[in-house]
């Protein structure tokens, strides 16, 4: 039994065994689509389909990093600014030496302020982060923890005092849109909602085996909320053209703009950045771009991260790889390896 066809037997078990309802699986390998499939429910007695609108909690944090990335490149922002000349202030409560990059690697130190569910306006909830203290005893760069909300809302806003756009309309238009990712969204627009209707699948909780179908499926304000560490969502093999894209070596340089799957740009309409391919990177898998945002140093401005930033070589296979399970759970979808 090959690989793939254990991790289909295995969520179609899961289905059989009241885990989760159902899951969405993406695979390709070399730029090639092995698979793309949705298996059992997307919600009670709606089938997931590939083109189901499945909720990426967490993995869309990534999407906020790529933003960070482009404003680096374009010279907007260095990686190791400190926050507080961006939003000046974030620098009460001991947090006046927090950088950019520590932000990126969960190095800052203020994790347990607001979450991604929180229903306050943005701007009270950027003014409850910036006011907070840092954790005792936390020296920033040199611990870590993991930041679920706090520091991807900083990096967001920093985004718009620098570009003027709100996290999910400066994604919209300078990441999913030019990568043909036409139904990814950090919150949904409540137009979109009506629209997508049973496309958009459920998450159910684990306190009842099996899953309960009297659970409410997600209302418009949540869907809608744009929380750019754990409220994006998307079909999974719209994710997986990002994480793919980040995963393509320095030297394939991809007009996202363009047929991104077919067309490559040259260094000189590069330098001209009439490519808007700021999604390059030289990472196998996510999280790559944490990594290499990471050990870029000042002087190599260049979203097509070299080698000799992370330190080793990439396989000549490349496969992005995500499954997302509807499951019967408060959190994640479930990683499957292939």
């Amino acid at each position: 039994m090959s690989q793939m066809t254990r991790t289909i037997f295995a969520l179609e078990q899961g289905i059989a065994d009241d885990s989760h309802l159902g899951a969405q699986i993406y695979i390709s390998l070399n730029g090639r689509v092995v698979l793309d499939i949705g298996i059992g429910e997307a919600r009670f007695g709606v089938p997931m389909r590939s083109d189901s609108i499945v909720w990426w909690l967490s993995a869309v944090k990534p999407v906020t990093a790529v933003a960070i990335a482009q404003l680096w490149e374009r010279g907007k922002l260095e990686l190791d600014d400190r926050i507080a000349p961006h939003i000046p202030e974030f620098a009460a409560g001991g947090k006046e030496k927090i950088t950019i990059r520590h932000l990126l690697t969960h190095t800052g130190g203020f994790r347990g302020v607001s979450s991604n569910a929180s229903p306050d306006p943005w701007d009270q909830i950027i003014a409850a982060i910036c006011a907070a203290r840092i954790e005792p005893h936390w020296i920033p760069g040199q611990k870590a923890g993991y930041h679920l909300a706090s520091s991807w809302l900083i990096l967001a806003e920093i985004v718009r005092r620098l570009d003027g756009r709100m996290i999910d309309r400066y994604a919209r238009q300078e990441i999913f849109e030019p990568l043909m990712m036409n139904d990814s969204w950090i919150g949904i627009p409540r137009d979109r909602i009506d629209a997508y209707g049973d496309r958009i699948a459920s998450t159910y909780s684990t306190e009842k085996v099996p899953p309960n179908p009297s659970d409410p499926p997600p209302t418009a304000d949540f869907l809608s909320m744009v929380r750019p560490g754990g409220n994006g969502r998307g079909p999974v093999r719209e994710l997986a053209r990002l994480l793919r894209d980040a995963a393509r070596p320095g030297d394939a340089r991809w007009c996202a703009d363009s047929d991104f799957a077919n067309r490559r740009c040259d260094d000189r309409a590069a330098s001209r950045g009439d490519a808007r391919s700021h999604l390059q990177a030289r990472h196998r898998f996510w999280p790559g771009l944490h990594h290499q945002l990471a050990h870029v140093r000042p002087g190599n401005r260049s979203v097509w991260l070299r080698r000799s930033c992370i330190g080793s070589g990439i396989r000549s296979q490349r496969i992005a790889i995500d499954v997302r399970v509807c499951r019967s759970g408060t959190g994640a979808g479930r990683r499957v390896g292939v």
